[in-house]
């Protein structure tokens, strides 16, 4: 018996050796790189309303439907795995938008309502430049690890705003000199228009579409037609309060100084929703600490990207860079400097 085991330990022993043998690198050679594995990008899981009403009802309180209150419990132990109903990105204030009945609370209906029109949404936001798809993640994937980092989405998104600048350029630009005409614009304008009407339509048509057989019927209409109706006097109300809040000198038209006043209270709303993590529409001491840190490290990091644009372009050393040391870049709609001058189309940086 000890005879077999002595046997069997001596013939592990000169196997592994004869492995690490195999395996180690000559004298003075540097070790393979292991190649990374190739990650295949994961796909989104289809909607489940089953376990979606499932994790609904685990947050929801004896009335079967979700408050504030609750709802800020359940934010506050959001995981990045996400088991739970309600995500990272979930506000309360926009959950309150399904609130048919104005009671302040969510029902499962209006949950489930919510939470497929955020999927739409994201579907919407992935092919109109959102998310990249497997096909663009595959071609500038250099390094194989399943996922676009640095340089690679850069050069991604590059070729991807070029493509749509070449199809709106052979769409709209109909005399092929490179930009757009005063009646080209006009047309690319009211193009532009008549589609974001015919979405507003097929929108309201899906929202009104209660049965979801693709049709309204005489009453699905009628409801549409009063709640259209309803929408476009709220917004006509809400322009109204626009105007009445923002021109101050009463002409009629947001003036350059307006438009910068609104430019930044609109900055501080969304720096201020940057740093709200509890979501409650207010900055707490701790929110506020955090964004007057964060914030001053952006523009200490702003500040450092001006003097070394200044220190790049600045040929004269008088401290800015003028019209003539700026470099010419073709813009998107083709042909049209920063400064509002038109280059011809010029690709080339100077």
């Amino acid at each position: 018996m000890f005879r077999t085991l002595l046997s069997i330990v001596v013939a592990v022993s000169i196997a592994s050796v004869s492995l690490a043998q195999t395996a180690a690198p000559k004298t003075g050679e540097k070790a393979p790189a292991a190649k990374p594995a190739k990650k295949t990008p994961a796909k989104k899981p289809a909607y489940d309303p089953v376990a979606e009403k499932a994790k609904f009802f685990k947050i929801a309180g004896k009335d079967t439907e979700v408050d504030a209150k609750e709802f800020a419990a359940a934010l506050a132990k959001v995981t990045d795995k996400g088991e739970g109903f309600v995500r990272k990105t979930d506000k309360w204030s926009s959950l309150l938008r399904y609130d048919k009945n104005n009671n302040k609370k969510i029902d499962w209906f209006e949950a489930d309502a919510y939470r497929k029109q955020v999927r739409r949404s994201s579907r919407y936001s992935s092919r109109f430049g959102g998310e990249m798809d497997p096909a663009t993640i595959k071609k500038y994937d250099k390094d194989g690890d399943g996922k676009l980092t640095g340089d690679e989405r850069a050069a991604a998104w590059g070729s991807r705003m070029e493509e749509r600048r070449q199809q709106f350029m052979k769409e709209y630009d109909k005399d092929g000199d490179g930009k757009f005409s005063d009646e080209e614009q006009k047309a690319m304008r009211d193009s532009f228009r008549k589609r974001m009407e015919d979405w507003r339509r097929r929108r309201a048509e899906r929202r009104y579409d209660k049965d979801g057989d693709g049709t309204l019927n005489s009453e699905e209409k009628a409801a549409m037609e009063k709640g259209e109706t309803e929408r476009a006097a709220e917004e006509e109300k809400r322009r109204k309060d626009f105007m009445t809040k923002y021109d101050k000198d009463g002409d009629g038209e947001v003036s350059g100084d307006e438009r910068r006043a609104i430019g930044e209270e609109m900055r501080r709303r969304w720096t201020e929703r940057r740093y709200d993590k509890d979501r409650d529409g207010k900055l707490n001491e701790e929110e506020t600490a955090a964004m007057e840190k964060g914030e001053a490290a952006r523009a200490a990091e702003r500040k450092k990207r001006t003097e070394e644009y200044i220190k790049k372009y600045d040929k004269n050393g008088d401290g800015k860079v003028d019209d003539k040391e700026r470099p010419q870049r073709r813009s998107f709609w083709g042909g049209r400097r920063r400064d509002g001058s038109d280059s011809g189309g010029a690709t080339e940086e100077k």
